[in-house]
């Protein structure tokens, strides 16, 4: 899954990942945006979730839906243009929410 982040000309942190994966980066962008508690909230979901405290958890930002279980990750776009979900492993979406933070802490 390669990702790449960065701030764009007006300093608006960037998410962008190869195909099949980008709703992700557009669920970073739109839903988490500059927000490190939103990625604590997520992140702390995830580790629920592995624990099992929790057997799912769903929220709908401003733009996705992202539905999470022990059986993955799915993010639905809520806007526009009918996408096909993006599924990916719990794993992997913890790690870009993960990534997306440390990035977010640098600036």
């Amino acid at each position: 899954m390669g990702d790449g982040f960065y701030r764009d000309y007006w300093g608006d942190p960037r998410a962008e990942f190869e195909s099949p994966y980008g709703l992700l980066g557009h669920f970073l962008e739109s839903d988490i945006q500059g927000s490190i508690s939103i990625c604590d909230e997520i992140l702390g979901k995830t580790d629920e979730i592995f624990a099992g405290k929790i057997k799912e958890w769903q929220q709908t930002g401003n733009a996705h839906t992202i539905i999470l279980s022990r059986h993955g990750a799915c993010i639905e776009a809520e806007f526009g243009n009918v996408q096909e979900p993006c599924r990916l492993t719990l794993e992997r979406f913890k790690k870009a929410v993960s990534d997306w933070k440390s990035f977010l802490a640098k600036w």
